[in-house]
């Protein structure tokens, strides 16, 4: 972990038999941040699964992420 830019994790499926490991980076990007994901250690059937599944959750961000912030520590997002 490398807050607050970097996040490594283990990940594991319901009935798979072992972890996946899921990075998640923060960089800098003009007024935001870009975020990237990468989900490794797993077959290529899997990772397929998990591209689509990963492409369909960032595809659509929630929408607190689009309202300006309000409340204690607003300004620090």
């Amino acid at each position: 972990m490398d807050p607050p830019r970097r996040m490594v994790q283990s990940w594991r499926r319901g009935g798979d038999d072992r972890d996946s490991r899921v990075t998640i980076t923060l960089t800098p990007a003009g007024g935001g941040a870009d975020l990237l994901v990468v989900h490794d250690q797993v077959d290529a059937e899997t990772a397929e699964a998990y591209r689509a599944g990963w492409a369909s959750c960032l595809d659509r961000p929630p929408a607190y992420l689009d309202r300006p912030a309000t409340g204690p520590g607003a300004g620090s997002r």
